[in-house]
């Protein structure tokens, strides 16, 4: 066997070698030489891969698939801020910059031909659903290079102009020639901000507009109207031409509302200011622009019928402490038939108070019939009011009873003389639907004869006129109906007369015997003829003398006609009122006055005038008491002082008297 060959520790070690003798002999050398050579082999792979990317990079080169120098930058995407603006009220255009809303836009562009595009959209809205145009102009930059506005067509900037610090980019503003960043349909303005194409290097763009509301729509001397107004801008950006990014802003412009402003639309009712009328038709309702009605409320009376024809209409206004219109909503109840706007209908609906009734300034209701009969209660309310209630009348189509009362106790050629009332089976009267007619019991006293008679809203009767033909009494009773033949109710009869007499003298009387101080009085004057028979109503000229009656105390007049007047005017009276207090069938004429506030006798004197005969021309006198209580118990409390003053004058005399006798008696 061949003798095993001696080979070098350090051959073994390089070679990879591990036995047990190699590492007991050169462990030492091993553990100083480890770490050298670890690094050395770490070296060895860095420059090996170095080698092949530079390999890879000389064969992409020479196989001309890549270029050597960098690659494209593109235009960043644009960083937008926005800032509301507060517009005030100001007409002027761009008034106040302090304002404004703020749009500032920032972006880096690097190549000629980068660029931002900034356009307005014209569609803009205010909250309360009208437009107005805004105009934005430039007031800041910070930018390598220049900025660069263009135009639309119309423009008086051409598109190389130079756009500089705070140049507002609208000419002509007054002139509107110039439509440029205003905001009117089409013709929207559209701005490029651009590099400069003489300068090449790269750096950030900013620009900042602002916007402020184009007063152009505006009256002069009138304000914006008060809300916000939202605008959207559209940003674009541009890689060398390219389009690269778009962005849409929103900026608003918020007008604030001045305090006598912002109480002009309060929405709570003042009961004071607003108003309810009620109409037989819409033109009876009154001025819409008015607080209240320009005419009285309508008497409706209708046929209970269902039906969807309008027979009644409600206007209602609400208004608030400052005569603004209020905007609450609106409650109507109705105890009979149906009430609403026409869409909704019912016994109690609600109904908002919308925007175009706060333009119209009221909201129009309107009445059916349902079928229900009576005199239906109509109630109004918002949240905060509740206004009077209106009444409408349904009746029965069926008549069931016809009433008939005096009127004028005496007629002359023509008067009225009596007046009606029609009701249904419930009682309820046709009210403004009543249609009856008068017949005379004897046609040579009083001819009438199947003649209609008239509804008086005021009185809610039927007053009948009726022509006299010689004197005598005549009884008059009511039908439904023009003919006998056609009715089927008659009224109850009343008794007539007709006096075709002259006048010959006049009556005085107060209506009371006594008064106390102050107290209201009415003097009663009746015409007779010369049997002394109560004359009809007329009109009297010169009933008095010149100067009229004369009162021996002073008076003061509660009415219309005075004490000194000359013409009186008789008439008989259904209803009181201030001016005639006194209900009465006879014609008389009324004059009230209050009595004076001593107590005594009050007298007036006078004398009939030319509207009698001379037989009646004679002196007139009344006179009534004034009892002054007060007076006469100050009289009695003074006469009561005098008595007691002279009693005790008596006891101190019978005093002394007897202190006398007793010093005589003890002398």
């Amino acid at each position: 066997m061949t003798p095993e060959k001696q080979v070098s520790p350090v051959i073994r070690i390089s070679q990879g070698e591990r036995d047990a003798s190699a590492r007991a002999t050169h462990l030492e050398a091993a553990t100083r030489k480890f770490l050298v050579t670890t690094n050395e082999r770490k070296q060895m792979s860095t420059k090996t891969n170095f080698k092949r990317i530079a390999l890879v990079a000389v064969a992409s080169l020479g196989l001309g698939l890549l270029s050597s120098a960098p690659s494209q930058a593109t235009t960043a995407a644009p960083t937008i801020t926005s800032v509301n603006g507060t517009g005030g009220v100001s007409t002027k255009v761009m008034a106040d910059s302090l304002t404004a809303a703020t749009l500032t836009i920032s972006t880096f562009m690097d190549t000629s031909g980068d660029s931002l595009t900034v356009q307005v959209l014209p569609a803009n809205t205010l909250a309360e659903g009208t437009t107005t145009d805004a105009l934005m102009h430039l007031t800041d930059t910070g930018f390598v290079g220049t900025v660069v506005g263009t135009a639309p067509v119309g423009s008086s900037h051409t598109t190389a102009s130079a756009i500089t610090r705070n140049q507002t980019l609208v000419s002509a503003i007054s002139a509107r020639s110039d439509t440029v960043g205003v905001v009117d349909g089409a013709s929207s303005g559209i701005y490029v901000i651009s590099r400069d194409t003489l300068i090449a290097a790269a750096g950030n763009v900013k620009a900042t507009f602002k916007f402020q509301l184009d007063s152009f729509y505006v009256s002069t001397g009138g304000d914006f109207t008060p809300g916000t107004y939202t605008y959207t801008v559209n940003v674009r950006s541009y890689n060398a031409g390219i389009a690269s990014t778009a962005i849409q802003q929103t900026v608003s412009i918020v007008v604030a509302r001045t305090t006598a402003a912002a109480a002009l639309i309060a929405t709570a009712v003042n009961g004071g200011l607003s108003s309810v009328s009620l109409g037989d038709t819409q033109a009876n309702l009154g001025d819409a622009t008015d607080t209240g009605p320009t005419t009285t409320d309508s008497s409706i009376a209708v046929a209970s019928t269902a039906s969807t024809t309008d027979v009644g209409f409600v206007r209602v206004r609400l208004r608030n402490t400052a005569g603004g219109n209020a905007q609450e909503s609106v409650t109507a109840t109705i105890s009979a038939g149906r009430i609403g706007d026409g869409t909704t209908m019912g016994r109690s609906i609600v109904l908002a108070y919308t925007n175009a009734d706060v333009t119209a300034t009221y909201k129009d209701l309107t009445v059916e019939a349902d079928g229900a009969s009576g005199v239906a209660s109509i109630v109004i309310s918002t949240p905060s009011y509740t206004f009077p209630a209106k009444t409408v009348t349904f009746y029965a189509d069926t008549t069931d009873k016809i009433t008939a009362a005096t009127y004028a106790s005496v007629i002359g050629a023509s008067g009225i003389g009596v007046h009606g009332s029609q009701f249904d089976a419930a009682g309820v009267s046709w009210g403004a639907g009543t249609a009856v007619y008068a017949y005379s019991s004897d046609t040579t006293i009083i001819s009438t004869y199947g003649t209609a008679c008239t509804y008086n809203p005021t009185l809610k009767v039927a007053l009948c006129t009726l022509a006299g033909v010689k004197n005598g009494t005549a009884n008059i009773t009511l039908r439904d109906a023009s003919t006998v033949a056609l009715s089927t109710k008659v009224s109850n009869a009343v008794a007539v007369k007709v006096n075709l007499n002259q006048a010959a003298s006049v009556a005085l009387a107060f209506n009371k015997a006594t008064y106390v101080p102050g107290e209201k009085a009415t003097l009663q004057i009746t015409v007779k003829d010369a049997a002394g028979a109560t004359l009809p109503a007329a009109t009297y000229t010169n009933l008095f003398a010149t100067g009229g009656l004369v009162s021996s105390s002073s008076l003061t007049a509660v009415s219309s006609t005075v004490i000194g007047s000359v013409s009186v005017v008789t008439s008989s009276n259904v209803a009181a009122s201030t001016d005639t207090p006194i209900v009465t069938a006879d014609p008389i004429g009324q004059i009230t006055v209050f009595m004076p506030m001593a107590g005594g006798t009050v007298t007036l004197t006078g004398k009939g005038g030319t509207s009698l005969p001379t037989s009646g021309q004679v002196a007139l006198t009344v006179s009534a008491t004034v009892n002054d209580n007060a007076a006469a118990a100050l009289a009695a409390v003074t006469a009561l002082a005098t008595t007691v003053a002279s009693l005790k004058t008596l006891i101190t005399t019978l005093t002394n008297l007897v202190l006398k006798i007793q010093k005589k008696v003890k002398a």
